[in-house]
């Protein structure tokens, strides 16, 4: 046996242990879920305090990382959100739209208008000017009328 095959004999091994171990693991841990849940419920009950202390440990630890990660983030979402919104009329027609939905001035109904199929439907607007007047259609009817030529 060459090097060569030695070391793709020995790395299919390598991986054919990681997996009877992780196999081993997984099969362990279905045996053994609920009992161990039920330690780990009864061990916080009687120490509340535990968790708290080691989460307040690490977060003291790398206090300056969490607030570095935070500044990254908080970075990352606003220039993300930039331009997201840009306030044309489909983008404002929908959001009032969804927010009458949400508050219950506008009850979706249960089938669609044009096939009568029960399921997921879908407000689509005609004239974005008028945000609450929408054809009430299934996803594939909703298709069908994108997909139209103007």
């Amino acid at each position: 046996m060459n090097r060569e095959e030695l070391n793709a004999y020995n790395r299919k091994r390598y991986h054919e242990r990681i997996e009877y171990e992780r196999a081993r693991r997984e099969k362990y841990y279905k045996a053994h879920r609920e009992e161990k849940l039920a330690y780990a419920r009864e061990y916080h009950k009687l120490h509340p305090d535990v968790k708290r202390r080691s989460q307040n440990k690490i977060r003291d630890a790398n206090r300056e990382v969490y607030r570095e990660d935070s500044r990254k983030r908080e970075a990352k979402r606003v220039r993300c959100t930039i331009g997201r919104y840009d306030h044309s009329p489909q983008c404002t027609a929908r959001w009032k739209f969804r927010e009458a939905i949400e508050h219950g001035r506008i009850i979706r109904p249960s089938e669609c208008s044009c096939c009568h199929h029960k399921g997921r439907i879908h407000g689509h607007h005609i004239d974005y000017d008028k945000p609450y007047e929408v054809i009430w259609l299934c996803s594939i009817c909703h298709g069908k009328i994108h997909r139209l030529p103007n």
